[in-house]
């Protein structure tokens, strides 16, 4: 017999165990689903009709992968001699406000286009401009 030969036999021998293996996985989530189905009174047509419900908060989730989960570094200690900047994080709160779209303008920067061509910009303050 060939090396080719002895290889791909080799190769249907690992497949037919792949397939063996996957048939008895699937055997065993679908179990697993009865299971919970069962447990919480579910039927199949509202299981399907679950996934155009999906929760905003899985969403976004990130997929689940196979292997070991890698742990998050931990923080670097800070320097105490490095001199930090101070950044404030969440923006300024808008001072203008144009009613016709509800687009909102804080005052700083380039004046968007709404508002950029007005005269008179008091009538776009919002509550008085406090």
């Amino acid at each position: 017999m060939s090396k080719k030969r002895t290889m791909e036999s080799q190769i249907e021998q690992l497949n037919a165990k792949i397939a063996a293996e996957h048939a008895k996985f699937k055997t065993t989530v679908a179990g697993y689903v009865a299971e919970v189905l069962a447990e919480y009174g579910l039927t199949l047509v509202e299981l399907a009709l679950a996934d155009h419900q999906t929760p905003d908060l899985l969403k976004g989730a990130a997929p689940v992968t196979r292997g070991a989960r890698k742990r998050p570094a931990a923080p670097a200690e800070p320097n105490p001699k490095r001199k930090r900047r101070i950044v404030q994080r969440g923006g300024v709160p808008p001072k203008y406000r144009d009613r016709a779209s509800g687009a909102t303008w804080s005052g700083r920067g380039r004046a968007p286009a709404w508002i950029a061509g007005a005269q008179d910009r008091t009538k776009f303050l919002i509550n008085g401009g406090a």
